[in-house]
């Protein structure tokens, strides 16, 4: 266990010190996710679900009810 603790940590320090990793990693996907919803068109998601009552109890008819609107 603690061979893997030093390779975790080793692996760690290799990872903070190579900046370029840093970016592509962490800012890069951040900055492109920003970019990408300024550009969207603003319109809203709309979500179809259905819900399959195999259960037929009235916990279940009743839980069916309160998530279809």
């Amino acid at each position: 266990m603690k061979a893997y603790l030093q390779l975790t940590l080793a692996q760690l320090k290799i990872f903070v010190r190579n900046r370029s990793v840093i970016v592509f990693t962490l800012l890069f996907p951040i900055l492109l996710m920003v970019a990408l919803g300024t550009l969207g068109n603003g319109g809203g998601v709309t979500v179809s679900a259905a819900v399959v009552d195999e259960d037929a109890t009235p916990e279940s008819r009743d839980l069916s009810k309160r998530c279809v609107r």
